[in-house]
């Protein structure tokens, strides 16, 4: 896949079986929302959460509503959420066990059956 400032994307090789159009999309989306850049437009709030002392980033925009959680003691992003009119879209979940780059991945879909778990390949 290719993506493009604009938000729009385009794909090269698909494998058969996941070559559907409600597939593609959804791939597209979840791979845009975690290149996503935080907008200054004025729509953008900063929060802390309460006991956890997570920050979170919520941004308005046409697909809806994004929320950015960032660990305060490793300064990382921990979780992207993007949410409809009234219910959850997609959760994407970062784990680390150290360093700076996530180990493993994990996209959950609510309006869709589909779960992807990535997981970083060795360095050697």
């Amino acid at each position: 896949m290719e993506f493009f400032r604009t938000g729009d994307f385009r794909v090269h090789y698909c494998l058969d079986a996941m070559n559907r159009k409600t597939v593609i999309k959804a791939l597209g989306n979840d791979m845009t929302l975690m290149l996503y850049n935080i907008p200054e437009n004025g729509k953008t709030k900063i929060m802390q959460e309460k006991g956890t002392g997570k920050m979170i980033i919520k941004s308005k925009d046409s697909n809806g509503t994004r929320y950015c959680t960032i660990n305060d003691k490793t300064g990382r992003v921990d979780e992207l959420i993007r949410t409809g009119t009234f219910t959850n879209k997609l959760n994407i979940r970062f784990f680390s066990t150290s360093g700076i780059e996530p180990d493993s991945i994990l996209i959950s879909h609510y309006n869709l059956k589909l779960k992807i778990h990535l997981t970083k390949l060795n360095d050697n």
